[in-house]
């Protein structure tokens, strides 16, 4: 097949998650038998990657397709990008209820006891005061995931989103936006090859989205 003239990408990415879009590409582009020349899957990877927070990955897609000044100009700009979000970044690390989730449930020590009680039977009933969280403030701990997820932090979002399926189940087991970012966080992970999540847990999310889905009727 020769290289496509016609690039799909501005219109099928408004339907796609950027991030998984962007696993495909890249795996499409290491693939011996990809149709595409080498330009062409830059370019589409590198208009997918426009629309996220992957900062770094752009700016190594920029310096594949620009040159000269048209590349100082795209860098000043991601770098400046970058700035901003590791500003934004830092202060909602520092927000009250984040902060309490770094240094309680993030640490070796906060996912050994929630383990603990999660093999135990009482992490729904015991698991937000063990940690010292009240049912109102979950709701910024999962915007907190939203937010690491487009930071592409698919491994701490991950976390935060099954400590809220397990503290707080009436509000966040069958709750879409959960189960959709889980299932999307551990896609990314193993095809990142992550050595913390394997396919089978994948396809376990999967099954619990689509299992809530029909309860829905969706």
């Amino acid at each position: 097949m020769t290289d496509n003239t016609y690039d799909l990408s501005a219109t099928i990415v408004k339907y796609l998650d950027r991030h998984l879009a962007l696993s495909y590409l890249f795996g499409l582009a290491e693939m011996s038998s990809c149709p595409y020349s080498r330009t062409s899957m830059y370019k589409a990877q590198y208009q997918v990657c426009s629309g996220t927070k992957r900062y770094g990955d752009l700016m190594e897609l920029a310096a594949e397709i620009y040159q000269g000044d048209e590349l100082k100009k795209k860098e000043d700009d991601i770098k400046r990008r970058l700035e901003e979000l590791k500003d934004s970044h830092a202060k909602l690390c520092n927000t009250p209820v984040v902060d309490r989730f770094i240094k309680t449930v993030a640490t070796p020590e906060g996912k050994e006891l929630l383990q603990k009680m999660i093999k135990e039977g009482t992490a729904a009933n015991e698991g937000m005061e063990a940690f010292g969280f009240k049912a109102p403030q979950l709701k910024d701990l999962y915007a907190y995931a939203r937010t690491i997820y487009e930071y592409n932090q698919m491994e701490k979002s991950v976390e935060v989103l099954k400590f809220l399926r397990w503290v707080d189940p009436v509000t966040y087991k069958g709750h879409e936006g959960r189960l959709w970012g889980q299932l999307a966080c551990n896609i990314s992970l193993c095809l990142s090859e992550s050595k913390n999540v394997t396919w089978k847990d994948t396809v376990a999310d999967l099954a619990a989205l689509n299992d809530q889905l029909e309860i829905t009727g969706v």
